[in-house]
C-alpha cells in the first residue's frame, strides 16, 4: 500500500493550492459584490474595510475601530470550514483519497495565515519578519489591490491571481501615497 503521511501531505499541499483559488473567487464575487443572501462579506468588507484602510496612511491601523476590522472572526472560520467540508468529504466518498481531516487542517491553516499576514501588513509593528523580502512583497501586493480593488485579489498565495490575470505588481504612484510599506 502507500504510506498514509505522504497522502496526507498531498491532500494538504493540495488544498492549499486549491485554497488560493478560492480566497480569489470569495474574495472577488461575494467580498467585492452584494450576494443576495449573504451581504455581510460584502459589507464589512468592501463598505467598511475598504472604507476605512486606503491605499494612503490608512493603510496602517490607527485607531481602535480599525484595529476591530482587520481579521476574521471566529465565526468566519466556522463557515468557511463547514462551506468547503463536503467538498473533501465527497473527494474522500468516491475516491477514497483522505481528504476531509488534511484538507480540514489546511483550510483553518490557510485562514489563520491569511488574518496573521492582514493583521500584520495593516499593523506594523516592526517585526523581525517585516524586514523580509517575501513578506514586503505580499504587503506590497495587497496595498495595491487597496488602491486597484479587482486587482490582487489574494493574500496569502497569488497563484490565481496570476493564472486568472489579476496580478499587478508595479504601477505609478503619486504624490501622497505610501511609496515604501
Amino acid at each position: 500500500m502507500y504510506d498514509l503521511w505522504w497522502v496526507y501531505a498531498i491532500g494538504f499541499v493540495g488544498v492549499v493550492i486549491y485554497g488560493s483559488f478560492f480566497e480569489w473567487t470569495l474574495h472577488r464575487f461575494v467580498m467585492h459584490r452584494p450576494a443576495p443572501l449573504v451581504r455581510y462579506p460584502y459589507e464589512l468588507h468592501t463598505l467598511l474595510h475598504h472604507r476605512i484602510f486606503r491605499a494612503d496612511e490608512t493603510y496602517h491601523a490607527q485607531n481602535q475601530e480599525m484595529l476591530d476590522h482587520v481579521t476574521f472572526t471566529p465565526r468566519d472560520y466556522l463557515i468557511l470550514l463547514l462551506v468547503n467540508l463536503p467538498l473533501f468529504l465527497a473527494i474522500e466518498l468516491t475516491t477514497g483519497f483522505p481528504l476531509a481531516l488534511s484538507g480540514s487542517v489546511a483550510v483553518l491553516m490557510y485562514l489563520g495565515t491569511f488574518d496573521a499576514l492582514h493583521w500584520a501588513f495593516h499593523v506594523p509593528k516592526g517585526r523581525f519578519f517585516e524586514k523580509l523580502g517575501a513578506y514586503r512583497w505580499l504587503k506590497r501586493h495587497h496595498l495595491i489591490h487597496h488602491r486597484h480593488h479587482d486587482r490582487n485579489l489574494n493574500v496569502v498565495l497569488p497563484i490565481a491571481d496570476l493564472v486568472l490575470f489579476t496580478l499587478t505588481t508595479r504601477e505609478r504612484v503619486t504624490a501622497g501615497e505610501i511609496l515604501e510599506v
